[in-house]
Parts: C-alpha cells; sequence; structure tokens
C-alpha cells in the first residue's frame, strides 16, 4: 500500500484547499490537515491508498460510496463535504473537527464512568441510526473514528467515506485480501468476509468500543455476548445486570440475537436503566429555577399557523380519512389528517383543531367505530365546530393516488363543498395543497391569506416532516434536526424547514454551550425568508432582531404585536412567554408576566412540551402545587428520556417527595450526568431561590467540578464554581480554587479573563503573584471584544499608548456583535467620568445596555454586561440618582446572567440605600436580610459586607 506524498497532494487539492501538514496515517490512507482557500475553514483531507485508483472496479465502488457519504447530514456525522478523483489519487475532504477521540479519551483518562458514556452512546448511536435509515453501513466503528468535538461538546462518527451504501456488492476499498473494518472492533461476519454486512455490525462495534470505554479492555472477539457480560460485571460490579446484559446483546456472535437496530439497543439501555435515583425535597423549586436559562431565547414550534385576527374564527375538525389500500412506508390515515392540520393553518380565519387529539376522542369514544353522520355530529358537539372534513384515499392499479373530500357543516348536516384529485404518491403534498386551496382559501380574501406551499415535495420529504413535527413537540429536538435534515435533502427550498430547524437549534442548545450553531441556522432560514407565511417571516424578523440586533426592547414589542395580530400563532405566543420570562430582568418586568402567553401557546397545542415546562415553573413560583405538578406529569407523558425529562422528574420528587430531601438530592448527584448538574447548578445564581435550594444548587456544582473529564466541562464547572464562591463572599476558597484549577488544566485563557476581570472591575483580587500588566497585553493581542475591552480597560490611566491602540481595535468591532458595541461605548462613558460629566456618562450606559448578545447572556462572563450595571449603580449612587440605582441594580435580583452574582456584596447594599431613599421599606429589608444569608459563609471582605448589613437596620 502506498499513499501519495504532501506535494502531490498540494498539487491536487491547490485549487481550493491549503494543505498544511500529514496529520495521521493508518491502513485505511492518510489524513493532512489544510484549510479553504476562501473560507479559511480548517478541513482533514483524507488520501487513499493508490490501490484505490488502479482498480477500476473498486474506483467506481469508491465514487459510489463516497457519494453517499456527502449526503449524510446529521449533528453527530463529520460530513464528507467533497471527494475527487485524479489519475493517480482518491481523496475526500472533511471539516477538521477540533477535539479528541473515545480513544484518546480512555488512555488519558482511564475508564469512563456509565453516565458519561450513555451520551456517548446516545449521539453515536442517533447518528447510525440515521446512516442506517439511508442503507449506509459504517463498518468501521471503533474508539479512534468517535469524535467529541471540543466546542460543542458533541460526539461525533467520523471515517463515512469508505462505508458500504445499500447497493455495493461485496469486496472492499482496500487492498487485494483485506477486510475493511479494524479487528478489534469488528462483527464476526465482517472478520469473515461476509458479502451481506448490515446495521448490525455497526452495532457490534459500538458495543466493543463501550465495553473499552468502561473497563479499558477489548472484549474477546471469538467469544460471546454472555462471556463479554460477565468480563463487564466483574470489572463494573456497581452496574445493573440488566444494564449489563443489554450493553453487552450487541457482541452475541449471531447476529440474530443482536438488536435488530441502533433505536432497538438504545431503547433497551433506557429501558435498563431505569429505575433511577430520585431525590425528594418538599416545597424547593430547584430544578425549575434551572430549567429557563437555556441558551437565547428559545421558540416554538409551527404547529398552529399563525392568521390576522378574525372578527370571528370558524372552527374545523379534520376526520381519520377512510384508506383501503395500504402504502408502504407511509400511514396514510394519520399523515393525510396532519396534512390538512397544516395546510388549513395557512387559512385566515380558522381554528384547526389538532388532528391526532380529534382521532384519539373518536377511537374512545367509538371503539367499535361509526357511521360518518355519527361522527359528525360528536365533533361538532365535542368542538363547537363549524366545519368538519372528510376523505377517503385509493391507491389504483395504474399507481396513482386518489383524494375524495368533502366539507360538511351545520344543523341538519350539509355537504357544503366537494373535491377529488389524482397524482403519483410522491406528490402528495402538492395533491393536499391543491384541495385545501379549492376548498377553503378561495372562500376568503385572497389577499389575507399569505399563502405558500405548507407541505415539502415528495413523499419521503412528507413523511420526515411529521417525523420532526413529533420529535419536536416531545421535546427531542436533536432527532427533530434529523429529520429536518433529511426534509432538507429531499427538497431543499423548503423554507419551513430551515426555519423550524433554527427553532429546535436554539431549544436543544445548553446554557452553558453557547456555539455557533443557532446563528449558522438563523442565516439559514433568513436565506428563505421570502417563501414563510406572513406570520413566520414576521417571526422570523422579531427572532432576527433578538439575536443580531441583540435589542430586547424592540424585539418584545414586536413579538407582543405579532401575538396580538394573529392569535393562533403558537410561536409567537411562545416565544413573547420565553422572552419574558428569561430576560425579565434586563426588560424589567415581574418573570411571572410571561404566564398569559405560555398558557395561550399551550392552549393553542396541549401537546407542546416546552410551553408545559414553562407553565410548570410558573405555577411553582406563583406556589400553586396542584397546578405545578399536573404540568410535570403532563410534561413527562410527553417527553420521558431527555435530560429535561429526568429534571422534570426529580422536581416532581422535590415537591411531593418523602422525608431527608437534601440527603437524597446530594446522594443521587454522582449518578447525574454532567448536563443535568450545570442546570441544576444555575440555581445557584438566583437570589430570590430559597436557601434550601441554593445548597443543592451549589452542591451541584462541587459535584460536577470533581467529575469534569474534559477540558472544556472543567471550564464550565470552573466558571460556576469560582462564580458562586465569589457570589458568597468566599475570597479564600476562590483563590484556593484558582490554584487547583491550574493543577487541573483548566484553559489558562479561562483563569486570566477571570483575574484581569476581578481587578478592572474591583470586585475582586484574584491576582495573586501574576503579572496583570502581562495578562492584560496577551488579552490584548486577541481578536474577541470582551478580551480586548479588559485590556482596554487595565491600561487605562496607565499606558495611554497602549491603552488608545486597544480601543482602536475594539471600535474595529463593534459592528459585528451587540457585545462589542455595549463594551466600547462602556469605555467612552468611563471618558465622560473622567471629564466630570457624569449625567453623559450615565446615559451612554443607558445606551450600551440597550443591546446584548442574548446568547452570552446566560453564561457569558460580561454576557450580562454586569460591569457596566456595576459601574452605572455605582456613579448613580454618588449622584443621588437613586432611582436609577433600583433600575440598573433590578437585574441581580432576578438572574440575568449566571456570573452575575459575583457583584452582588457590593451592588445589593446599593439597592437598599436606594430602596430606603425611596420609603420602599419592605423591598430593602427583603434584599438586606437575601444578602446576608447569602453571605452567611463569608471570609474576608465579605464578610465585612455581611456583619455591615447584619448590624444595618435603619
Amino acid at each position: 500500500m502506498t499513499i501519495p506524498s504532501i506535494d502531490e497532494v498540494r498539487t491536487a487539492t491547490r485549487e481550493r484547499y491549503e494543505i498544511d501538514g500529514l496529520y495521521a496515517q493508518g491502513g485505511m490512507g492518510a489524513v493532512f490537515v489544510g484549510r479553504h482557500r476562501e473560507l479559511r475553514s480548517k478541513v482533514a483531507v483524507k488520501v487513499l491508498p493508490r490501490d484505490v485508483t488502479q482498480a477500476p472496479e473498486r474506483l467506481a465502488r469508491f465514487k459510489r460510496e463516497a457519494a453517499l457519504a456527502a449526503n449524510l447530514s446529521h449533528p453527530h456525522i463529520v460530513p464528507v463535504f467533497e471527494f475527487q478523483v485524479t489519475a493517480d489519487m482518491a481523496y475526500l475532504v472533511m471539516p477538521f473537527v477540533e477535539g479528541k477521540t473515545l480513544a484518546e479519551y480512555v488512555s488519558e483518562s482511564g475508564p469512563f464512568d456509565y453516565n458519561a458514556l450513555r451520551t456517548v452512546l446516545r449521539e453515536v448511536g442517533s447518528a447510525l441510526r440515521f446512516a442506517h435509515a439511508k442503507g449506509v453501513v459504517h463498518r468501521d466503528v471503533k474508539p479512534s473514528n468517535i469524535l467529541r468535538e471540543e466546542e460543542s461538546g458533541r460526539w461525533m462518527l467520523t471515517d463515512f467515506g469508505v462505508a458500504r451504501g445499500p447497493h455495493s456488492a461485496g469486496g472492499t476499498l482496500t487492498y487485494d485480501g483485506a477486510v475493511v473494518g479494524t479487528p478489534a472492533y469488528m462483527a464476526p461476519e465482517q472478520a469473515a468476509g461476509s458479502p451481506d454486512i448490515d446495521a448490525r455490525a455497526d452495532l457490534y462495534g459500538l458495543a466493543a468500543a463501550a465495553f473499552e470505554a468502561l473497563t479499558g479492555l477489548l472484549p474477546d472477539i471469538m467469544r460471546d455476548a454472555d462471556a463479554a457480560e460477565r468480563a463487564l460485571a466483574k470489572e463494573r460490579p456497581e452496574l445493573p445486570p440488566a444494564l449489563i446484559r443489554a450493553l453487552t446483546s450487541p457482541l452475541a456472535l449471531d447476529r440474530t440475537r443482536r438488536p435488530a437496530s441502533a433505536q432497538e439497543w438504545l431503547d433497551s439501555l433506557e429501558s435498563a436503566e431505569r429505575p433511577r435515583a430520585t431525590a425528594a425535597v418538599r416545597r424547593v423549586p430547584m430544578w425549575v429555577a434551572a430549567l429557563p436559562f437555556v441558551l437565547g431565547v428559545a421558540a416554538g414550534w409551527l404547529s398552529g399557523r399563525g392568521s390576522p385576527a378574525p372578527a370571528e374564527v370558524a372552527t374545523v375538525v379534520i376526520l381519520p380519512f377512510a384508506v383501503p389500500t395500504e402504502m408502504a412506508g407511509l400511514n396514510l390515515p394519520t399523515a393525510l389528517p396532519r396534512a390538512f392540520e397544516a395546510q388549513l393553518q395557512w387559512v385566515p380565519d380558522y381554528r384547526v383543531v389538532n388532528a391526532d387529539r380529534v382521532g384519539e376522542a373518536i377511537a374512545t369514544r367509538f371503539p367499535n367505530g361509526a357511521d360518518l353522520d355519527s361522527l359528525v355530529r360528536f365533533v361538532m358537539a365535542r368542538y363547537q365546530a363549524t366545519e368538519v372534513v372528510w376523505g377517503s384515499a385509493v391507491l389504483n392499479p395504474s399507481g396513482d393516488l386518489t383524494l375524495n373530500v368533502q366539507v360538511r357543516s351545520g344543523t341538519p348536516q350539509r355537504v357544503i363543498d366537494s373535491q377529488q384529485i389524482a397524482g403519483a404518491p410522491d406528490s402528495l403534498g402538492a395533491l393536499v395543497s391543491a384541495l385545501v386551496s379549492n376548498l377553503f382559501a378561495q372562500r376568503v380574501a385572497a389577499e389575507r391569506a399569505g399563502w405558500s406551499e405548507a407541505i415539502p415535495r415528495g413523499l419521503d420529504a412528507f413523511h420526515a416532516y411529521y417525523q420532526a413535527e413529533s420529535s419536536f413537540r416531545r421535546a427531542a429536538y436533536a432527532d427533530a434536526i434529523m429529520h429536518l435534515d433529511e426534509v432538507i435533502s429531499h427538497d431543499s427550498a423548503f423554507a419551513p424547514a430551515y426555519f423550524k430547524r433554527m427553532l429546535a437549534e436554539i431549544l436543544r442548545t445548553q446554557p452553558t454551550r453557547a456555539t455557533a450553531a443557532v446563528h449558522s441556522a438563523l442565516h439559514a432560514a433568513r436565506a428563505y425568508r421570502e417563501r414563510l407565511d406572513p406570520t413566520s417571516a414576521a417571526v422570523l424578523e422579531a427572532y432576527d432582531i433578538l439575536l443580531t440586533d441583540g435589542d430586547l426592547d424592540e424585539a418584545h414589542e414586536r413579538f407582543q404585536e405579532i401575538a396580538q395580530s394573529h392569535p393562533l400563532a403558537v410561536n409567537a405566543w411562545f416565544l413573547l412567554g420565553y422572552l419574558q420570562f428569561n430576560f425579565a430582568a434586563l426588560i424589567d418586568i415581574p418573570r411571572t408576566r410571561s404566564r398569559e402567553a405560555f398558557e395561550r401557546a399551550y392552549g393553542i397545542d396541549p401537546r407542546f412540551a416546552a410551553a408545559i415546562a414553562q407553565l410548570a415553573q410558573i405555577a411553582i413560583l406563583d406556589r400553586r402545587e396542584d397546578a405545578a405538578r399536573r404540568y410535570i406529569r403532563e410534561y413527562l407523558r410527553i417527553d420521558s428520556v431527555s435530560v429535561w425529562a429526568e429534571l422534570a422528574r426529580m422536581g416532581d420528587s422535590l415537591l411531593y417527595g418523602g422525608p431527608n430531601p437534601a440527603f437524597a438530592v446530594r446522594g443521587s448527584f454522582e449518578q447525574r450526568p454532567a448536563a443535568a448538574l450545570e442546570i441544576i447548578g444555575l440555581a445557584a445564581g438566583e437570589l430570590t431561590n430559597p436557601p434550601q435550594a441554593r445548597v443543592i444548587a451549589q452542591d451541584a456544582v462541587d459535584a460536577l467540578w470533581q467529575k469534569a473529564a474534559t477540558r472544556r466541562d472543567r471550564q464550565v464547572a470552573f466558571r460556576m464554581l469560582l462564580a458562586t464562591q465569589l457570589g458568597g463572599g468566599r475570597q479564600a476558597s476562590a483563590e484556593s480554587l484558582l490554584a487547583e484549577a491550574r493543577l487541573r488544566d483548566v484553559p489558562a485563557g479561562e483563569l486570566d479573563r477571570w483575574r484581569l476581570l476581578g481587578a478592572v472591575t474591583g470586585v475582586a483580587q484574584l491576582s495573586g503573584d501574576s503579572d496583570l500588566s502581562g495578562l492584560a497585553r496577551q488579552l490584548a493581542a486577541q481578536d474577541d471584544a470582551e478580551a480586548l475591552w479588559l485590556a482596554a480597560r487595565w491600561f487605562r490611566g496607565r499606558e495611554a499608548g497602549v491603552h488608545a491602540a486597544v480601543r482602536r481595535r475594539l471600535n474595529n468591532q463593534r459592528d459585528v456583535t451587540p457585545h462589542a458595541q455595549s463594551l466600547a461605548i462602556d469605555l467612552e462613558a468611563l471618558d465622560d467620568l473622567a471629564s466630570g460629566d457624569t449625567a453623559a456618562a450615565l446615559q451612554r450606559w443607558t445606551t450600551a445596555l440597550d443591546r446584548y448578545s442574548i446568547e452570552e447572556v446566560p453564561f457569558g462572563l460580561t454576557g450580562s454586561l454586569w460591569p457596566l450595571r456595576l459601574e452605572m449603580a455605582r456613579v448613580a449612587r454618588s449622584a443621588g440618582e437613586y432611582e436609577v440605582v433600583r433600575r440598573v441594580t433590578t437585574g441581580f435580583m432576578q438572574m440575568a446572567g449566571f456570573i452575575d452574582q459575583v457583584a452582588w456584596a457590593e451592588v445589593l447594599p446599593l439597592r437598599v440605600a436606594a430602596l430606603r431613599a425611596a420609603n420602599a421599606t419592605s423591598q430593602a429589608e427583603a434584599t438586606r436580610a437575601a444578602l446576608s444569608e447569602v453571605l452567611r459563609f463569608a471570609n474576608g471582605r465579605g464578610a465585612m459586607v455581611r456583619d455591615s448589613v447584619r448590624g444595618s437596620n435603619q
């Protein structure tokens, strides 16, 4: 086997890529690292052995299978951008994933605990499920082909470029006589050279990788699953026997004894994990205090299309269709009502009752069936319907599909209209669209319809579209994205898929894991804005204002206008509520004001999981425990497997569980996944939480720090732990944590920013023996706005030349993000203050606080602009502007960002003084008491503040 040299690779790829060097080499070829010449994105170029190009049959097979790999678009698959074949070279181009492989993690840190491995199996398993549905078998699943992307934290399966497609013949792409795969992870039939390798071989490889990750050992490939089960039980005796059996089941030598699919295996693992440890704390809304801080302002699902507010709204019910002929791959009795429901949402003056709920109600009321007249009378009475849709579908001998549809209304019943249409099954979306247009749209003013196609073209896309909707409603956002990617692959111009994909990206992002995925999804949706209906386009525009401009007040007004003008637009109501709940502190409203918006969204779509979760939180804040419990149980009926479901179960136990709750909660943290601990820990940033809830949240943060296995996990845990220590006034603990963080390899940049941040804001002295000027110079050489702002603040009044140069670079970034603009304005406000113009300084800070980089608010170091709010409060207090102090400190009471708490010891006494000046005695006392409780274990300067606050009762 020979591999082309780096010079040959550079020559072959020079028009599009710059090759930097060889990254790795193995039996299946070599990987070179480089960059796209125009986009400057980092890429990996995999070059196959020369044997491939010298054998026509293998070369043809490579082309077929590389084309298949290039069409696998899934969040947990490293995609193939392109592939090329020249006279003596075949290569594939993929994005270069920054991160480590599963093999490297095991080698460096030892065996995984099961909670960490569960994430790997779920994410890689979803990638295999997607590929297998496309008929693609990977054939080389192993730890070195499983990558963890450092930025996003997601696990990804790579090296699909030599996978076998659904029509591949036997043979390999490697040298003569070789077998594709790695022996230690290769299924027996694959090692034997069987020509009919299927998805079960990939499950074998993933199970072998899981065995190694848990034990540090490789399973004996000559022994059966029973032997692997005994070996795993010996190495990991703490795992339940049922779980061990499920983990090793794909290692059966006889593939008929293995799970039949990736989904079946994942389901068996999920089942074996129960019962899970529960925690019980009476009346402590810990999980609900944390849940709201999903990145950005998450969005709803467009299951209820908006329409202009009519004087009278007709209610239409869609009955189950009569379908005497089955169609492979599609459940027409269910799909057709859903299709009509989706299309009818586009027609003004109509409210459409959820088709699934109608079907369930009919099945309950008429278990043995009923005639059409009885069904119509039933739904007319139950839903106060004004019109009913019923129809039949017949697959003709010619292969065409004929749809007969009628609309009935009134008492006595009468047929308003009926239509028949026929066409190819793969044009089902167009057929339904035409029927709805003829039966309904023509009866309303055309200029009010905002009409556009609501169903993607093609039967596969149509089916995937409704699978995506189902996944989203039950909060399975990664699955929804997978299905929407499939829709887009079939119908690349279908605008709603891009819009809905953006919403799914927003909702699935962890608060501590801000990524570029949301911005990327917004950009894709924006490109198809003109193809959206008017309501969706308006929502997209409002969200664009929120995410791109960072204008919370303007976005709030827009969502209010959309929701009022389009009362059936569930997405607009949900977005309005989410904005009001999560950013209440920054738009100065009470958080519970969001209740009405969520109730409206829930009323339109009672199976909308995200809306139900929000209502549960608000019910607990309002101390409506019966309502809270009802909403929690409703949520769990829809979503029982996600991390949010795990938190919901914990919330139910916390509210209604048994005795000794704190002990039970803390005892369960070692078994909780890191994502759940992060979300629980966020409750430590909410000042108004009960003390017991804050203690539990702090314990979750401590547990997260202890179990953090990767550099990124350690960075997140360190940031949370340091913020809570500073928030509690524990300066000595913070200094010790910094020293420990250096030993645990927390990224140096994170430590440097904290040291300089504490110094320039005056909230903490974390420098130790570090040279702060040296740190500032390092940050001044970086390109992001936060680093430049920290450096500029430090050099202000110290080195005028350096300060001016750094400010020029920051000013060049003002148009890049709202965050950069606000930080630049902060420096201008300090200029005004230095010149003695306090009023101008306060006005500049007010302007700066009009814009936020939304995705950075929940967890960014300065994303919530707390240093600006702190400085503004200081200056306003000195100027006697007590109303300004009250307004600007509100965000520290109702959490805007998790890091805000580092300023509590200074900003809350300022708020107490302002409230007393306004004779708001009860609010002042509540703030004083909350601060005293938070600083109960403070030391150093924090202890002095605590003692001062406790002694101040007047």
